[in-house]
């Protein structure tokens, strides 16, 4: 037999890397690409983290893989230029994990890290797409947040501020003191913390004169520090509260905080009464009202009101109609509001209100206590509520409902998806716009310092995205205020010259549905192409939604006019698929999985060890061909010809039929179906009837002779099976098809190939 060793059925690693250098030689893409005219279809995707590429978005990329080995081996024209999403948390993590703790958040050297650790991310994403057997224009991809499109990304959200769609409003957040940034909702957890609390005396300005001057009300302070942030005192209607005697001050204290062996009572009071009282800060120069709480308020005693650090008097400022602000500026230190500790971090202030506070014989007393804070996963410490700036999209609902009821703007979408995606749209709220994390786009936006007005001139706010636009993102954290600006700028509501930046940063998410926006249909008078969406995830729906949403309020338009979306019923995540399973298998087996019919009742081991099963099998029957086909040659005499005549045309009858059926389930795009029809294929017609059928006529010549047509034939089915199995198991195809060209040596020059191989529909009758 020419010396060949029966193989090991299952291509090992190995084996899947030499065939995928292989195709990165030859430049696969590129050269199935050459071969194709007209623009059909243009892959797209749902942006995800470059970092946390689950199965489920992983299983959409197999599909949309098969779609496009699939066509281009038909010289359809199908472009695939992968958009490496920046938005990536544990990238972030991971540098944060590095910062020494002591030391402050330095911005710079985060987003320079931040790039780096970004591009080593790409190469791991990359290497392991590759891996699986993906084709892609991988030398053009790009950063969805690159320098390049950051400077489209900033005129379209000027463009939505000059038509007056973005609004601004401020918003209690969970903020990271060491980060100096809103934390996520998946950044934190809310867990006990012990910390400083204390009773504070706050002095009566009005109520109560019939007691004297000297009189004030006992104050429960959650935490100490948020003395300087209280607004106003609270107390409930369900609580009984006593005029008494603490050392020689007259006092107003409730039942629930009353301090044993140190007061002397002299008569209850109701709510309605302690309510008219207007207070005096301890520290600040500050009037504090006293206002009365429902029963739902779930406190007991007395509570100061600190909105711009709690979110339930967050809620209770809103409904009272008290004033609310942070005293923690964007640096993380307290701000110029709270006078003498202007400047220290909240740890160094906490100790030093304590000192005041007992230095003007206005603490009770401290003690430690615990209490549910925000724990921040991200830099591992505790952090704190913070009112910050949040942007968002005021889309005008009309417009969007005349433009979702204009059947001419569907024409181009599958009917069955139309309805799906009206509703989705006329539903969906637009997507967060602003972020505080430190890797995204800064606004470039200045504040004055004295009256807060946003500085709006034209002139010069295009003189700053100019500026960022050639020298990069960074010179924004480089420079302050006064070096960005023009040095004639002022204020135009108060002609103050001080501005402070921006600390709001774009959202990714944001960023990148402006980006998918930019190299969308829109603009083009009829797109060449139609854009194809193979999604698992259950975030697609609103994701989509929000991409016509935001198209419609920056162009009045939907952002695709030919679209087809194919939806992967598998629940991938509910199965327990994960990194370490997927890793015990071949490439080849993981794609099979990603298209194979689930069944509910096996374990998700047990679901691969099935496909495997079934690509060993097949792998086998192939393997067992080619070994008998490689050791024919073509002599044999006429008699014998014509005898095999009628058999070779029953098996050309049946493949082509074979051939059809399959065909027609790829242009379907049920590639289940393709292969549940390739197992059948190589079950009841290559193991049962074609290899038998080819070792019976060996056998009975005693013989490997065959004649030229008869070789020629089963070159041919070989090759058609081959073909037809390459865009689901490619590794096990290119191998086979290497090994067959290497034996047999066809008259014709062979492609080195399998998928520059032209294609074959049907194997003609000689």
């Amino acid at each position: 037999m020419n010396g060949i060793a029966m193989p090991n059925y299952i291509l090992d690693q190995h084996l899947e890397e030499q065939v995928a250098e292989k195709w990165k030689l030859l430049n696969i893409y590129g050269k199935l690409m050459d071969r194709t005219e007209a623009e059909q279809f243009t892959l797209r995707e749902m942006p995800i983290a470059v970092d946390s590429l689950d199965f489920d978005n992983l299983a959409a990329r197999i599909h949309q893989d098969i779609f496009l080995k699939n066509n281009l081996q038909q010289n359809i024209y199908v472009d695939y230029t992968p958009h490496w999403d920046y938005c990536a948390p544990s990238i972030q993590q991971q540098i944060l994990n590095t910062e020494p703790k002591e030391s402050p958040h330095d911005v710079l050297a985060f987003r320079n890290q931040y790039r780096q650790y970004f591009q080593i991310a790409i190469g791991a994403r990359k290497q392991e797409l590759e891996a699986l057997g993906m084709f892609a224009d991988w030398k053009n991809s790009t950063k969805n947040l690159c320098n390049r499109n950051e400077s489209k990304i900033l005129t379209s959200f000027n463009k939505l501020r000059a038509q007056k769609q973005i609004e601004t409003d401020q918003k209690l957040e969970v903020w990271c003191y060491n980060r100096n940034m809103v934390a996520d909702e998946d950044d934190f957890e809310i867990r006990p913390t012990e910390v400083l609390s204390g009773y504070v005396k706050f002095p009566m300005k009005v109520g109560f004169e019939e007691f004297g001057s000297s009189m004030s009300i006992v104050v429960s302070i959650k935490e100490i520090w948020q003395v300087v942030a209280t607004v106003a005192i609270g107390i409930r209607t369900d609580q009984r509260y006593f005029v008494a005697k603490l050392g020689k001050e007259t006092v107003i204290i409730a039942e629930s905080d009353v301090l044993e062996d140190k007061l002397q009572f002299i008569r209850p009071i109701d709510s309605e009464q302690v309510a008219e009282c207007i207070c005096m800060h301890p520290i600040l120069n500050s009037d504090i009202p006293v206002v009365q709480l429902s029963d739902a308020n779930n406190w007991d005693g007395i509570s100061h009101i600190a909105p711009g650090h709690d979110p339930d008097h967050y809620i209770i400022a809103q409904t009272k109609a008290l004033p609310i602000s942070s005293v923690i500026d964007n640096t993380g230190y307290l701000n110029e509001t709270t006078n003498m500790f202007y400047g220290l971090k909240i740890t160094e202030a906490e100790k030093i209100i304590e000192s005041e506070l007992a230095k003007r014989n206005y603490l009770v007393q401290t003690s430690k206590s615990v209490v549910q804070l925000p724990y921040c996963s991200m830099s591992k410490c505790s952090a704190i509520y913070r009112l910050v700036h949040k942007w968002s999209l005021a889309i005008d609902r009309s417009v969007v409902t005349k433009l979702v009821n204009c059947d001419q703007n569907w024409e181009g979408h599958p009917t069955e998806e139309t309805l799906w995606i009206k509703e989705m749209i006329l539903q969906t709220p637009p997507p967060s716009i602003s972020s505080h994390r430190n890797g995204s786009i800064p606004f470039p936006i200045f504040q004055c310092e004295k009256c807060n007005t946003q500085l709006s001139d034209a002139k010069t706010l295009k003189a700053i995205r100019e500026l960022i636009s050639r020298r990069g993102n960074d010179i924004w954290f480089k420079l302050e205020a006064e070096d960005l600006l023009p040095m004639e700028t002022i204020c135009t509501s108060c002609g103050s010259r001080k501005f402070h930046k921006e600390t709001t940063f774009l959202s990714e998410k944001f960023a990148v549905i402006i980006n998918e926006i930019n190299n969308s249909d829109v603009g083009k008078n009829y797109p060449k192409s139609t854009s194809y969406y193979f999604h698992c995830s259950e975030e697609f729906s609103k994701w989509f939604a929000q991409l016509n949403l935001v198209s419609i309020a920056l162009h009045k338009t939907i952002p695709y006019r030919k679209v087809e979306m194919v939806k992967i019923n598998k629940n991938f995540a509910h199965l327990g698929v994960n990194e370490e399973i997927v890793g015990r298998y071949p490439a080849d087996v993981v794609r099979i999985f990603a298209i194979a019919e689930s069944h509910n009742g096996n374990s998700v081991d047990q679901q691969f060890q099935a496909c495997q099963k079934n690509y060993r099998y097949i792998s086998e029957t192939l393997q067992q061909i080619l070994f008998i086909i490689s050791g024919l040659n073509s002599k044999q005499d006429s008699q014998t010809l014509s005898n095999i005549h009628e058999s070779d045309n029953q098996v050309l009858e049946h493949t082509n039929t074979w051939l059809s059926e399959i065909d027609f389930a790829y242009v379907r795009k049920d590639f289940g179906l393709v292969w549940c029809l390739i197992k059948e294929f190589s079950q009841m017609h290559l193991r049962e009837n074609y290899l038998p059928q080819l070792e019976d006529f060996i056998a009975k010549n005693n013989s490997f002779l065959v004649s030229g047509f008869t070789r020629s034939l089963h070159y041919q089915i070989l090759i058609v099976y081959l073909q037809r199995i390459a865009p689901i198991t490619p590794f096990l195809s290119e191998y086979i098809y290497t090994k067959l060209i290497d034996q047999i040596n066809p008259i014709e020059a062979p492609q080195l190939s399998i998928f520059l191989l032209d294609w074959v529909s049907q194997i003609p009758k000689n």
